[in-house]
């Protein structure tokens, strides 16, 4: 049987378009000029569940990065978005990466992406991800949601993350 993860449900209310062009605007802030050539990309784990429940290296972000733009999202469908197109633009920029992936959908969802060269980092945060220090800023998912949509799956939503949470 295939699993299947809230992701498909919460898609459905999701404006993708407007969730890339938000992070398309803040990514050409602050990476600057294309390079010619193509950055590279490292994959870690930044969080992991253990037999204590979720454990998150919170202090890393502050270590790496001076600036951090954090997408407040519990769902996760917001953030998979925004941090895939962080990924993808600062690649083409020619950026070197550390992107972060989801210990429980690794082939699915980057939660966090960052640049060394520019101390510059995005991370997801939720009741699982709590950053220990302030961000530069703070991107709500709500912004790219229909509000009428979510109101019609909210149950089926907070089943599916209450049914998590317990898993876990």
């Amino acid at each position: 049987v295939p699993v299947t993860s809230h992701f498909t449900t919460t898609a459905d209310y999701v404006y993708k378009e407007k969730a890339e062009k938000a992070a398309a605007r803040i990514c050409s802030r602050e990476f600057g000029k294309k390079n010619q050539s193509r950055g590279t990309e490292k994959q870690r784990f930044l969080s992991a569940v253990t037999d204590k429940g979720v454990f998150f290296m919170n202090r890393t972000p502050s270590i790496l990065c001076k600036k951090i733009y954090a997408v407040e999202d519990e769902a996760g469908a917001v953030s998979r978005i925004f941090m895939n197109a962080v990924k993808k633009s600062a690649l083409e920029h020619g950026l070197d990466i550390i992107t972060c992936k989801c210990p429980i959908f690794p082939n699915e969802k980057t939660e966090h992406v960052f640049i060394p060269s520019l101390k510059l980092g995005f991370v997801t945060i939720n009741k699982r991800h709590n950053l220990k220090i302030v961000p530069e800023r703070i991107i709500h998912a709500a912004r790219f949601t229909d509000p009428k949509k979510h109101f019609r799956h909210k149950i089926r939503i907070r089943f599916a993350l209450r049914s998590a949470s317990n898993l876990i």
